[in-house]
């Protein structure tokens, strides 16, 4: 500390500093997550693609499954059946997505979200006089 700069000079300097530092590391911030947000969208776009050519692919399947069973059964039965198969399936992956949804929400536990609450508390009552 020099002599002649006085405590206020250097609280302004500090503060000077750390308002540059948060900038800076804000804009370091924002880039990393345009440039993560452009890799998103493309493996997004890449995502959706497959799906669509993933359901064409099932949809096809269903049809061949239809079609062997209906060397055995009426058309119409065999295409109730493979329906029927199919709704049962869905249904029974729905109810057991729902369970882990509901599991994994909310995200922060409410004693986790009390701590941090009662944390920043705390900093606040030492931080003032």
């Amino acid at each position: 500390m020099a002599e002649n700069e006085s405590v206020s000079e250097l609280l302004e300097d500090v503060t000077a500093q750390t308002v540059r530092l948060v900038r800076d590391e804000m804009t370091v911030v924002r880039q990393e997550m345009m440039e993560n947000a452009a890799r998103a969208r493309s493996g997004m776009v890449l995502l959706s693609g497959a799906g669509a050519l993933m359901a064409y692919g099932t949809g096809a399947v269903v049809a061949g499954t239809v079609a062997a069973l209906s060397r055995r059964l009426p058309t119409w039965a065999a295409a109730l059946t493979v329906g029927g198969g199919l709704v049962s399936a869905g249904g029974a992956l729905a109810v057991v997505g729902r369970r882990e949804l509901r599991q994994a929400f909310p995200l922060v536990s409410k004693e986790s979200t009390t701590r941090i609450k009662e944390d920043a508390l705390d900093i606040v009552d030492r931080a003032l006089p």
